[in-house]
């Protein structure tokens, strides 16, 4: 309704989406778009997603072939309950519009302060005390993920939502199939700049390499920009205070994060998981060597004093 008091019938059936009233739309994917709605009966305010109509023409699959992958993202999702995975509410079929067939949806929790990609850009790089809190957060909801039998495939800033108390929430399981599926699955998914070297390489998805991609998220909010896998240690460099004993903690978790050799890497998310809580509890981490990262640090700064750059 205007400011003249006005009402158009006609709009106002096109935002009506089975349940729900459309109020505007919050993102949009390749194949989805997600919007803030309105439950009619209840009031609650939710995320729905369903199809995105521009993607779907793209795609070049029929109606059946992503429904059956929508409902299969829903399944995955919803059967994941913890409190660093975002919630599911509902899932279903309806039509908006002049939609001539009924799509399918998942109704999501709402969470309006974003994601994590987006609050960057608002206000910028995170201290180093809350990227641990994020990495700790981040990793038990990877934990919680892999023990369920998946693997993501698409960690990133836009897939990790922030809540106003801060707390993390995963999100987007459209490209996630099980530990089972992707021992086979010959083809690179993901996002550039967060696939784990071996991935590019044509080797399979696994815990590791989503381990990897969050990293490789934490080292973007920690910088404030997206790095490359070349600049990873300049952006600990210069973010990292070397005087702070947790400073330098977290330094070592993500450096043994995004380490190119899967063997060298955290093999799990539980591990991960009790480096962080360590490191906040003012101890030092169990299974990224901080003393191979003070040497790493070492041999960078004797090699900028060589070529003549001040090494700090």
């Amino acid at each position: 309704m205007g400011e003249s008091g006005s009402h158009d019938p006609v709009a106002e059936a096109r935002k009506i989406f089975g349940p729900f009233r459309l109020l505007r739309i919050i993102s949009e994917g390749a194949t989805g778009v997600v919007l803030e709605a309105e439950h009619r009966t209840l009031g609650r305010r939710v995320a729905v997603k369903t199809f995105n109509p521009k993607g779907f023409q793209r795609s070049g699959m029929n109606v059946s072939q992503m429904t059956e992958l929508f409902l299969n993202e829903a399944r995955i999702q919803s059967g994941i309950e913890h409190m660093h995975v975002l919630p599911i509410y509902d899932a279903g079929f309806a039509r908006a519009g002049e939609m001539l067939i009924d799509v399918p949806y998942m109704a999501l929790r709402l969470v309006s302060n974003g994601d994590l990609g987006n609050s960057i850009d608002r206000h910028g790089a995170l201290p180093f005390i809350r990227v641990l809190r994020l990495a700790r957060e981040c990793a038990l909801g990877l934990q919680a993920i892999h023990a369920a039998g998946y693997v993501h495939r698409d960690i990133k800033p836009g897939n990790i939502l922030i809540e106003d108390d801060g707390l993390a929430r995963i999100t987007d399981f459209s490209v996630a199939r099980s530990l089972r599926e992707v021992e086979t699955d010959k083809i690179v998914v993901g996002t550039p700049g967060y696939l784990a070297p071996e991935q590019i390489e044509g080797r399979p998805a696994s815990p590791g390499t989503d381990i990897y991609a969050l990293g490789v998220t934490l080292l973007f909010a920690l910088a404030g920009t997206a790095p490359t896998a070349d600049d990873y240690l300049e952006v600990l460099e210069r973010c990292i205070d070397r005087n702070d004993q947790r400073s330098s903690c977290l330094a070592a978790i993500l450096a043994h994060s995004v380490s190119p050799d899967p063997a060298e890497r955290y093999g799990k998310a539980a591990d991960l998981v009790e480096d962080c809580a360590l490191v906040e509890a003012g101890g030092s981490p169990r299974y990224a060597p901080l003393g191979k990262w003070r040497r790493r640090l070492s041999i960078s700064a004797q090699l900028k004093a060589a070529m003549g750059m001040d090494p700090k």
